[in-house]
């Protein structure tokens, strides 16, 4: 629920300069104030796109309905000391991401996960 009212506040936030971040989350455009709470939320950066965000913090790409985590992943993984570095990008053959023990290309894992 907190993530909630968090969300609803945040696209509240009056248009101001965008800088050069293009993250869109539920069909809003972020501004630089919304973009550094979303990453402190998240414990780390969030790469350019869009995005859905529900009430209890679970993200995806706009278009796909499918889950691809809870926006404090990082911070868990950071907590429990666990894997490297993780990652999230979209790249030329799909979307690329690691929690630092494993990577997956759209979904799909590989190596040994």
């Amino acid at each position: 629920m907190r993530a909630l009212v968090l969300i609803i506040s945040l696209l509240a936030v009056s248009p101001a300069a965008f800088a050069d971040r293009y993250i869109w989350v539920n069909g809003q455009r972020m501004a630089p104030a919304q973009i550094a709470s979303l990453e402190r939320l998240r414990c780390g950066p969030i790469p350019d796109g869009r995005y859905w965000l529900d009430g209890s913090g679970i993200w995806g790409y706009t278009g796909n309905p499918r889950p691809q985590g809870h926006i404090s992943d990082n911070c868990r993984r950071a907590q429990a000391g666990g894997g490297g570095q993780a990652m999230n990008r979209r790249g030329p053959f799909g979307d690329y991401m690691s929690d630092g023990q494993c990577s997956f290309v759209n979904g799909v894992p590989v190596g040994r996960c």
